[in-house]
């Protein structure tokens, strides 16, 4: 090969060389530009989150607290219940702003927070409620809580499921913040019920025994069903259900209201058989 044909391959593979290492260039800088939008766009999705889930633990904490005191004097025999029936009402602005929040957190995701937001505007809703039925019967003087279809209970029976709800949304808040951090950082949580074997038929029994007690046919009773959906079972039901599985069972406060109200039949009875006193 003569020189004017080496001079010729050797400028060939320079001009090669040159594009390809502008191809390279080009191309590493464009992955470069996408992993930073990329990331931005992740950091600001990130804060939208932190932005949702802030103003929603912050409405919940402002409502628990004034439901709290409320709940409170409204079991004292010393409190003027006509301020108390202004409070209660008034406090529904603090109710409805969580619900208000709630929903920008749906919004914003993800999908593991749903339901740890739902427990959290459940029980404040009904904290609510039951407190302004509370302290409607005390101001009148009656004996007795009217609770709607399910007709009335004892002062006292009202002032121990407004305490159920009260331990439940400090509960369900604490919860909402563990989702939330997770969420946060990218990373999933199961929330689901802490067990989920079949049950044992004594506790299985023992659920469709007190359903039945309440005049819930049997044979309507899907036990793969959430409880909330049986016929003649509603919050009160949970309520008292709740308060006789803690005393035949010795259970903790690890499983809220909303918790029962949610599960299926067998996950409760699955559930209670892991508590089963020995």
């Amino acid at each position: 090969m003569d020189a004017a044909w080496i001079a010729v391959v050797g400028s060939t593979v320079a001009a090669v060389g040159s594009s390809v290492a502008a191809v390279i260039t080009t191309w590493s800088a464009r992955q470069q530009s996408a992993r930073q939008l990329s990331d931005q766009a992740r950091q600001w999705r990130r804060e939208k989150r932190r932005e949702a889930y802030a103003n929603f633990l912050e409405s919940g904490a402002r409502a628990r607290d004034e439901l709290t005191v409320l709940a409170e004097l409204a079991q004292s025999d010393n409190s003027d219940f006509g301020i108390l029936a202004e409070r209660i009402a008034a406090a529904r602005t603090l109710t409805d702003s969580v619900r208000g929040f709630g929903a920008r957190v749906l919004v914003e995701g993800p999908a593991s927070i749903q339901r740890p937001t739902r427990r959290v505007e459940e029980d404040i809703a009904s904290f609510r409620r039951w407190l302004e039925a509370l302290i409607s019967s005390r101001r009148s003087g009656d004996m007795e809580v009217s609770v709607g279809e399910s007709g009335r209970v004892y002062i006292a029976e009202a002032g121990q499921i407004v305490e159920y709800l009260r331990f439940d949304v400090r509960h369900n808040l604490d919860r909402f913040a563990a989702s939330a951090r997770l969420a946060l950082d990218d990373l999933s949580t199961a929330d689901e019920p802490p067990d989920r074997s079949l049950p044992h038929d004594q506790e299985l029994r023992w659920l469709l025994e007190r359903f039945e007690e309440w005049g819930v046919d049997r044979a309507a009773i899907t036990i793969h069903r959430p409880i909330k959906d049986i016929e003649g079972i509603d919050s009160l039901r949970i309520v008292q259900l709740l308060a006789e599985a803690r005393r035949a069972y010795g259970l903790e406060d690890r499983w809220t209201l909303s918790e029962f109200y949610e599960g299926t039949v067998e996950q409760v009875a699955a559930y209670l058989a892991t508590r089963r006193p020995v």
